[in-house]
């Protein structure tokens, strides 16, 4: 009779372990962000106004009031959703190229481009804007 009852006990014990809270699943590791940078892409921004183009390994900046820069990369470091490039211009400055995987909205058009841009000239304020592939230019919405 004692081992019926300690046999019901251990039962009723191991049932209610059973039933209790699951433990929770491990959050799943981030995919990383594939993105396509080898195509020819744009980019252009607002305050102040610039634009850029790259083809292959050479890269084009042209503002308002200013001279157009010039420059050329050997190829860009790409990391999940981010391309860097490390040029040099005509005159020999180094110049650095930022294109990201983010959403980024021109403001003034409240045109949506799918990259982020940076552009860093020693010397002189960086450049932020948006980006794109320009075989795929986002359009401005109509009204």
């Amino acid at each position: 009779m004692r081992a019926l009852m300690l046999t019901a006990m251990l039962t009723a014990i191991l049932a209610q372990g059973a039933c209790g809270p699951k433990p929770e699943p491990a959050p799943a590791k981030p995919k990383p962000v594939v993105s396509d940078f080898s195509q020819d892409m744009d980019a252009k921004g607002t305050e102040p106004f610039w634009s850029m183009k790259i083809r292959g390994t050479q890269f084009t900046i042209t503002r308002p009031d200013h001279p157009e820069i010039t420059a050329t990369a050997p190829g860009a470091t790409i990391v999940s959703g981010q391309a860097t490039w490390n040029a040099q211009t005509a005159d020999g400055r180094p110049l650095t190229v930022k294109l990201y995987v983010s959403t980024c909205q021109n403001g003034m058009a409240y045109t949506v481009y799918p990259l982020a841009a940076e552009v860093v000239l020693p010397g002189e304020s960086s450049l932020s804007g948006c980006a794109y592939k320009t075989a795929q230019a986002p359009r401005a919405p109509t009204r």
